[in-house]
């Protein structure tokens, strides 16, 4: 009996909120990756301050826990019984607009990332952006070395 409640009790708690990001090694990442397509330092900068804000614990755990609760309603409506298509249609609903505004959202962060880069780094970045590679790729610049790290 007791098992039974404290798993009931697990199943019902709000998960933790994942660990801090490593914000220096993360923006050491992003800054060599940007660096090895040839954006300037001034581009760098940008684009590191832009991704290791939008990597806050607080953001991601804000909208983890949104899309847990929206998963959660998603399974209690796929098995209640009696199925009850309505209430699982709204939560696939809510499900797929939770998805969908995450992935506008993305979209309105990287096309307002572009507008503050150079236009040589705008067509560097966008470039990052599509999966689709020309016949003849860009050219890679040096990594940077360790004993001259910016």
């Amino acid at each position: 009996m007791i098992a039974i409640l404290l798993l009931s009790t697990a199943l019902t708690m709000p998960p933790a909120p994942p660990p801090p990001i490593a914000d220096a090694a993360y923006a050491k990442a992003v800054g060599d990756a940007m660096r090895r397509f040839c954006m300037s330092e001034a581009g760098v900068r940008i684009v590191i301050a832009d991704a290791v804000r939008n990597q806050s614990a607080a953001i991601l755990t804000a909208q983890l826990m949104q899309g847990r609760a929206i998963d959660q309603e998603l399974g209690d409506a796929a098995y209640a019984d009696p199925l009850d298509i309505g209430r699982l249609e709204r939560a696939k609903r809510a499900r797929d607009a939770h998805l969908a505004a995450r992935i506008a959202a993305g979209t309105d962060r990287s096309i307002g990332l572009i507008r503050q880069l150079s236009l040589a780094d705008r067509r560097i970045y966008a470039r990052r952006l599509s999966v689709m590679q020309p016949v003849t790729p860009d050219p890679l610049c040096a990594p940077p070395r360790a004993d001259k790290a910016p």
